[in-house]
């Protein structure tokens, strides 16, 4: 990952402008700072994790119709707010939310609150391999919809943000499709308003270790829940799991015990062993206390005692 930092608001309007589109910044206060932490991963796909003090980004209509690219901008907005403005409509975003916008129209993000941070994912249509109306219903819109997708591609990029250093060029290429085809999936999510689940492998089982990760706390999760939410056989959701050399059953378990283990470190004394077994999904306190001691060679009241004593 390549860090740039700007000390003016003219050094960040010639960053931006070299990071994406030519671009015009200004910024309603007297002193400026921002830094840019940017990541190519394939042709035509690249992410961008960005802080900096509030600034007004306009993409003029002059530059807009001098576009080399037919780039979208895919933001996740960590810890920033403002407004985006196109010629059609204005949209207020805040932390969470998550905008879209296409780099060959006009445009305007007045983020002058202080401290922003986001994330940007700069991506050719083509790499979306959509139809073109869907891609202008999401550019028109510019706020996405939340859906179960929408909160997939989230958690994906932020990973894939904290974890890029550690990559090589081939997992680049491959976490690149995986991208696109998430990203893909929440655009045609949110225009349609139904519940969609991306058609590679590769996705798909990201889609669904992020279901089993946001329900595991059920103790009414099955396998078959999971196959069920997400339009597969349960054949089709065992081959997936046997990419990564376990089962479904076994990567629920697996998810209750991490958060069993770290509701333990976190919060040691505040919750009794017994209902951090109900809360992270076990039917009973035996059988939480045999699977923790089998996965982590300890109880959990010794996990507990260990994490005080730290």
């Amino acid at each position: 990952m390549s860090v740039t930092t700007a000390e003016t608001v003219h050094e960040w309007q010639e960053l931006a402008s070299r990071s994406f589109v030519p671009l015009e910044c200004h910024t309603p206060a007297a002193e400026f700072r921002g830094s840019l932490d940017s990541v190519t991963l394939a042709a035509g796909v690249s992410i961008s994790d960005i802080s900096s003090d509030g600034a007004v980004i306009t993409r003029t209509p002059r530059l807009a119709a001098r576009a080399g690219s037919d780039d979208l901008h895919l933001t996740l907005h960590l810890n920033s707010s403002g407004l985006i403005h196109n010629s059609a409509k204005s949209v207020a975003v805040g932390p969470g939310s998550v905008s879209v916008y296409a780099t060959d129209k006009p445009y305007q993000l007045d983020y002058s609150a202080p401290q922003q941070h986001m994330i940007v994912v700069q991506m050719s249509r083509s790499e979306l391999e959509l139809p073109r109306a869907t891609i202008e219903s999401a550019a028109t819109s510019m706020a996405m919809t939340h859906t179960p997708a929408r909160t997939v591609f989230v958690s994906f990029v932020r990973t894939l943000v904290s974890t890029f250093d550690t990559l090589d060029e081939h997992m680049r290429q491959d976490y690149s499709r995986v991208l696109s085809e998430l990203a893909g999936t929440m655009l045609r999510s949110s225009e349609t308003g139904r519940r969609l689940v991306p058609g590679s492998s590769e996705s798909l089982l990201y889609t669904i270790q992020e279901f089993v990760r946001d329900h595991a706390h059920s103790a009414e999760l099955t396998p078959d829940d999971i196959a069920q939410a997400h339009f597969i056989s349960r054949r089709k959701l065992y081959d997936l799991f046997a990419h990564i050399d376990t089962t479904p059953a076994a990567y629920i378990r697996d998810e209750r015990l991490r958060n069993a283990a770290q509701l333990l470190t976190d919060a040691p004394g505040r919750l009794p062993v017994s209902e951090i077994a109900v809360v992270c999904g076990f039917g009973d306190v035996t059988t939480f206390t045999r699977a923790f001691r089998k996965q982590f060679g300890m109880t959990p009241r010794d996990w507990r005692s260990n994490a005080i004593l730290a």
